[in-house]
């Protein structure tokens, strides 16, 4: 399994880290298709948050379903965005939330993901205080191509059960959440 992490970096509170899993057989091209679907997903966002924030990542690393490293690959071309967005951010703790869904079963409960945005511009939010309709559609619609590209395959994984599923559905929760852990 390939497993990527980025690094958002100049944000209040930070680093922030991201982690990206994928189950294509670990070698140079199918590392560099998924930095390639990463870097889309990210470049689409990066102007959702405000200018500043710098988001990277210079390799991948080969990890078994029970969470063993064996080995790692430089990507080809590093990933090295810097936001862009313009607006103020929303407070460090606000982060939109991509609820990710397998549709496979693990002891009778769903094998699930998330993925965190962090600090996006008060214009992403509504007058409520949730991400605007224009901010979900937007990122739903990166969402989807991240997944359905083609040429890599991520999934989600579960450590406990040392099992993966590749993703099916991917949306943009309708509310701001708060990312309280920092594992895998």
């Amino acid at each position: 399994m390939i497993r990527i992490r980025v690094t958002w970096s100049g944000l209040a509170g930070g680093p922030w880290i991201s982690t990206f899993y994928f189950s294509d057989t670990f070698n140079q091209t199918n590392v560099d298709a998924a930095r390639g679907g990463i870097n889309t997903l990210l470049n689409t966002y990066r102007s959702l948050m405000a200018a500043g924030a710098t988001i990277t990542a210079a390799t991948a690393e080969n990890l078994s379903l029970a969470g063993v490293l064996s080995g790692s690959l430089a990507l080809t071309t590093p990933i090295n965005l810097t936001s862009n967005g313009a607006g103020n951010w929303l407070p460090r703790e606000v982060q939109a939330l991509a609820q990710v869904r397998t549709g496979s079963y693990l002891s009778g409960r769903e094998l699930r993901g998330r993925i965190y945005f962090p600090q996006p511009t008060t214009g992403q939010a509504d007058a409520s205080g949730n991400p605007s309709t224009t901010f979900q559609s937007t990122m739903n619609t990166a969402l989807t191509t991240y997944r359905t590209t083609g040429g890599f395959t991520p999934v989600v994984w579960s450590k406990k059960f040392a099992s993966s599923s590749t993703m099916s559905a991917a949306s943009i929760a309708p509310y701001f959440a708060v990312q309280r852990r920092r594992r895998d």
